[in-house]
């Protein structure tokens, strides 16, 4: 009796016991839902959230642009004076997201835009540059941290492209900022004896005349990209494969979504599906090739044409190069040499295996005793055994002016150019200043900020003088930019641009008198 009394006696105790754990475990679910509503309701925006806001900023500034239609000269300047702006910019990137952070809100500012490459490459996820290499720059330059924006990817991944693009209308959906497209480009103009300038459509042939008295600033960013050197034997083969696609370059192929449909309306086989790419390029720009292909085309291996001792050691050592390195290594192998297309070529002037050896950058090293980046031993290099497209990265062209710059280059002689530097002696823009017309009339001086001011055109190399200088302002930009060079922060990239748009601003429009 004794027994079944205990035994009851327990058995209460334990419902007790249980009715506790049960109420102490629903309210510590209650609590745990309740933090995670906190801290998602303000985390920053999740990838598909930040696509979402992406394109609503984007229909923003579509809806507040205008066209570059004005019939009426004359009026044209009327209306720049009667709006009070005081700056011109060519140009809608990075270094023109960072003027605007960094000016007055009663200042106002137009820009002139196009659809560009940069705009086009939500086909690729992410860029190659970091989160940590490009947050500290970003936020001394008055512009959202990429970190507070992008929470997807860890502090090694790639940076999404949405995230960098949220950050740039940001600054172009400003009520004081008033954008201005033009279809395929401008470029400045100048009438003989006019003290203004004229920004002209390339398409159109439309005129913009600006007010003597306003700030004019091309700020757009890199040429165009660097073409394949071919022998004259070799033109027709390479129509032939640029027509069927065979040889394509990086910029059109970044551009690409690769998200095709069949003539029926299913989704399309991944254009690279087990095939071999070559790039041709071991930049920041070739290396996003070789992510693009096999991320998203699927492609069974990439071969990247570069000499081992040419490859930037800040761009090897890269946390997003070693996350490659990692996830796709095996997939991925170098050649020792440029390249050069009669190198892929057969007697045909068809895509051929290539006789030279590609190793695996599995394989690659992390020491750079002499300036280049080591192998480990056993290092496995392999002859190619196929070869079925090739994409072009091999630089920009570094010798002509920015585009806009080309007209009144040709034309009026060449410039007289100042480097324009911040207290650290690094350079944040270029001051051009063209001969007087045959009138005798001058115009006010342009500049050059961002990736246009990122090196000085061969032909307005003047004298050895300015030549050192801006190698030296050059060379004191990338120092300050790349302190963290193993944060994935290549050089003249979005850092530098951001960091030389803000100086302008602040160097020029804040305080007049370095400019």
């Amino acid at each position: 009796m004794s027994s079944m009394q205990v035994t009851s006696k327990l058995t209460q105790q334990e419902k007790g016991a249980l009715t506790v754990f049960g109420v102490g475990l629903f309210a510590g679910l209650l609590i745990a839902l309740a933090g995670w509503f906190f801290v998602h309701r303000f985390d920053p925006p999740r990838e598909k959230d930040l696509v979402a806001r992406t394109e609503i900023l984007r229909a923003a500034l579509q809806s507040k642009s205008r066209s570059l239609v004005e019939a009426d000269q004359q009026s044209a300047v009327d209306r720049v004076v009667q709006l009070g702006d005081q700056l011109v910019v060519i140009g809608d990137g990075f270094a023109t997201a960072a003027i605007i952070a960094n000016l007055p809100d009663d200042k106002k500012v137009r820009v002139f835009g196009k659809p560009s490459f940069w705009q086009d490459l939500h086909g690729v996820p992410a860029v190659w540059q970091t989160k940590g290499a490009l947050g500290l720059y970003f936020d001394v330059a008055g512009l959202r941290k990429p970190e507070d924006v992008d929470s997807t990817a860890q502090h090694s991944e790639r940076l999404l492209w949405y995230a960098l693009e949220f950050i740039r209308l940001g600054q172009l959906t400003k009520t004081n900022v008033e954008l201005i497209l033009s279809g395929c480009g401008v470029e400045l103009d100048a009438k003989d004896g006019s003290p203004r300038w004229r920004v002209k459509d390339r398409c159109s042939g439309l005129l913009y005349v600006i007010a003597p008295d306003q700030l004019v600033v091309v700020a757009t960013g890199v040429n165009e990209q660097n073409k394949l050197d071919v022998k004259p034997g070799q033109q027709i083969a390479m129509a032939q494969l640029l027509q069927n696609g065979e040889v394509v370059y990086a910029d059109v192929y970044l551009s690409d979504p690769l998200a095709r449909v069949d003539n029926v309306g299913k989704p399309a086989p991944p254009p690279d599906k087990d095939k071999t790419v070559a790039v041709a390029g071991g930049g920041g720009a070739g290396l996003d090739v070789a992510y693009h292909s096999l991320v998203n085309g699927q492609a069974q291996k990439v071969a990247i044409w570069e000499p081992y001792s040419g490859v930037d050691v800040p761009l090897v050592e890269s946390p997003a190069y070693k996350q490659l390195r990692s996830t796709h290594g095996g997939k991925i192998c170098r050649v020792d040499s440029r390249f050069d297309i009669a190198d892929v070529l057969n007697n045909s002037g068809r895509l051929a295996p290539s006789a030279k050896k590609c190793c695996d950058i599995a394989d690659d090293g992390v020491d750079s005793p002499n300036g280049h980046e080591t192998y480990r031993a056993g290092k496995t290099c392999a002859a190619l055994s196929s070869l079925d497209k090739v994409v072009v990265a091999i630089g920009r062209n570094e010798v002509e002016p920015p585009a806009p710059l080309r007209s009144i280059s040709l034309a009026s002689g060449l410039p007289s150019v100042n480097v324009l530097k911040s207290s650290d002696a690094s350079l944040f823009a270029l001051k051009v200043n063209y001969p007087a017309d045959i009138m005798n009339t001058s115009r006010p001086p342009l500049y050059l900020v961002g990736a246009a001011a990122a090196w000085l055109p061969k032909n307005w190399l003047i004298n050895s003088t300015l030549d050192n200088d801006f190698k030296n302002a050059r060379d004191s930009l990338l120092r300050a930019v790349n302190l963290q060079g193993d944060e994935g922060n290549p050089p003249v990239g979005f850092a530098a641009t951001v960091r030389m748009g803000a100086k302008f601003a602040v160097e020029c429009l804040k305080t007049a008198s370095s400019c």
